[in-house]
């Protein structure tokens, strides 16, 4: 299966409370209320964690925070220069050897920092992870949650509430069909939901239920 592409940098998330729902409540309140400065979330694939990491970078740069956003599966970036406090590093599971020394590094410069904070995902609980030792000690002593997926009318308010704080005009009926006619997770919701606003902004169309039901058709073949 096909995936359209874009490249528009940060997008814009509604609270985090939308995003999770009611069965992560405990979480948000941990998130929103910062209790904790080290957290590990992990939960199968697709159920939304690298939007959530985006979502709470996102937060923390509008309340200006020094913060960063690292997709550990891609190069990483320079987060251990200094310069961020407040860090999320989605797809722990998978970091190579560098990013394993850089990740060992944020968390000692982090720990002698008064007001720092790390926001860690991964597919599995901390004991399952391949990585070296040392590191999976610090990642053990983080606050651990698991991430629970969703209702389907979370899912559709999620959505809806994702257009309205992008300020995007959307025909009502494209909600409801992305959930019957394409992938339920809500990564994938998530995803499709955003590369879908991205052609219309490019084409200076509407986003209407003729639309995506072509460019889902096309996305099939």
């Amino acid at each position: 299966m096909r995936q359209l592409t874009f490249d528009f940098g940060e997008t814009a998330y509604p609270g985090l409370d939308t995003l999770l729902g009611r069965a992560n409540a405990e979480l948000v309140h941990t998130l929103q209320q910062q209790h904790d400065r080290f957290i590990y979330l992990w939960g199968g694939q697709g159920s939304g964690k690298s939007h959530i990491l985006q979502a709470w970078t996102g937060q923390m740069l509008n309340g200006g925070c020094k913060a960063a956003y690292w997709d550990a599966a891609q190069k990483f970036p320079d987060i251990d220069g200094g310069q961020a406090d407040f860090i999320a590093v989605n797809r722990a599971d998978t970091l190579d050897d560098a990013g394993q020394s850089t990740l060992f590094n944020v968390f000692n410069r982090l720990k002698n920092s008064p007001n720092g904070r790390l926001l860690l995902s991964s597919e599995v609980p901390v004991h399952m992870l391949l990585l070296r030792t040392d590191l999976r000690t610090r990642m053990a002593q983080c606050t651990a949650y698991e991430v629970k997926p969703p209702s389907d009318e979370e899912k559709l308010y999620a959505l809806q509430q994702i257009a309205q704080t992008r300020r995007l005009l959307i025909d009502p009926a494209v909600y409801p069909y992305l959930l019957n006619h394409w992938q339920r997770d809500m990564d994938s919701l998530i995803r499709i939901f955003n590369d879908l606003e991205k052609y219309a902004i490019t084409k200076r169309c509407p986003l209407t239920l003729a639309l995506v039901r072509r460019l889902l058709k096309q996305e099939s073949i």
